[in-house]
C-alpha cells in the first residue's frame, strides 16, 4: 500500500512539471481563442529597432551648485543650500521636520558639512561627517542632522527652541 501512494505522490508531482512544460516557446494551452495579445497604447504595432545605435540616456547629475530638485520652502531657508551638486530623490514634512534626501557621493556631503560649518553650526562638521557619516547641529534657531547612507545623503531640518 505505501508503495502505491508513494507511485501515486511521484505520478502527481510529475504531471505537476509536465504541465509547465513549453510546446513551440509559448506555454502549454496558450492556444485558446480566449487569449489577448498585448498591443502598444495608440494602436501602433511598429517596435523600435533593435540596433546598436538606439543608445540609453542616463541623466547628468551635477556635481556642482544647486542639486537638481532642491526643494525651496521656510525649511531649506534655515540652512545654507548645498554648492555641491547632486540630485533629491525625495522630500517631504513630518510635523514640524523636513527631510530632503539627496542622491551625494561622500565628498560632496562633505562640501554640506563645510557648509553647515561655515553657517555657524560647529567647527568641527566636516570631521565628524568624515569619521562617523552623521553629524546633528543646532545653531541659530534650527536643528540640522546630516546623514550619509550609502550613496544618498538625508538632511533633516527642524526649527529648535534655542
Amino acid at each position: 500500500m505505501k508503495k502505491f501512494l508513494i507511485f501515486l505522490l511521484a505520478a502527481a508531482v510529475l504531471l505537476s512539471f509536465t504541465s509547465c512544460v513549453t510546446i513551440g516557446g509559448e506555454p502549454a494551452g496558450t492556444d485558446t481563442p480566449d487569449t489577448v495579445q498585448d498591443e502598444p497604447v495608440g494602436g501602433d504595432n511598429t517596435a523600435a529597432p533593435d540596433t546598436e545605435d538606439t543608445v540609453q540616456t542616463e541623466e547628468v547629475i551635477p556635481t556642482e551648485g544647486t542639486p537638481l530638485g532642491w526643494p525651496e520652502n521656510d525649511y531649506t531657508k534655515l540652512v545654507p543650500t548645498p554648492i555641491c551638486g547632486g540630485k533629491v530623490m525625495s522630500s517631504g514634512e513630518i510635523g514640524n521636520l523636513f527631510a530632503v534626501e539627496v542622491k551625494w557621493t561622500m565628498e560632496q556631503g562633505l562640501v554640506y558639512a563645510q557648509q553647515l560649518a561655515d553657517a555657524g553650526f560647529g567647527d568641527d562638521c566636516v570631521e565628524k561627517y568624515e569619521k562617523y557619516g552623521y553629524i546633528d547641529r543646532t545653531a541659530n534657531g534650527v536643528n540640522v542632522q546630516l546623514l550619509d547612507v550609502f550613496g544618498m545623503a538625508s538632511v533633516s531640518i527642524m526649527p529648535s527652541a534655542e
